[in-house]
């Protein structure tokens, strides 16, 4: 509760040095509807987000067959996964999509990235830009204190209630 009514929830704060662009709003809610890493939505491109035949939207993290119009956009090469297994299709919650997720995508140039203004650090990974300056935003103006690390504790908390939910682990 005390991260999503911080300022950068209910009034627009953004960092006076580094411009993350609608990073900053929209990978926590990512994080926590997804329990997806913080990797893999930081280095998302705008055709990763999809609508199946069936009319879900979903994030395609890396999962590349049958994939027509190409993930591999340009620069994607430096794009990873943690494990194999992590190649997957995550429906994305109707709260993100009310919140204006699929509208704020549609913004985006078609051939580029979702987060565009988070530029990979030499290794090609995405999240340690973000991850800076959000435990910064996180102690100095959220004043939100833990001994976790908040994205990674949304990965979890997902899990957790995923399984109180019933969903099988391999799920």
């Amino acid at each position: 509760r005390q991260i999503f009514t911080s300022p950068v929830y209910s009034s627009g704060w953004v960092p006076q040095r580094a411009d993350l662009g609608a990073a900053l709003w929209w990978l926590p809610l990512l994080a926590v509807y997804t329990g997806a890493r913080l990797g893999e939505v930081a280095q998302l491109f705008v055709s990763d987000v999809r609508v199946s035949p069936e009319g879900v939207n979903y994030l395609n993290l890396l999962k590349e067959e049958d994939d027509d119009e190409g993930s591999a956009d340009a620069g994607s090469d430096s794009r990873r996964v943690k494990t194999e297994s992590s190649r997957r299709r995550v429906p994305l919650h109707d709260d993100l999509i009310a919140l204006g997720f699929l509208d704020y995508v549609k913004s985006q140039p078609p051939g580029g990235q979702v987060f565009p203004r988070i530029k990979p650090n030499k290794v090609g990974k995405y999240a340690p830009a973000f991850g800076r300056i959000w435990r910064r935003y996180l102690s100095d103006t959220a004043k939100f204190e833990s001994p976790a690390a908040p994205m990674h504790g949304f990965r979890h908390t997902f899990k957790t209630l995923c399984r109180a939910a019933g969903i099988p682990a391999e799920v």
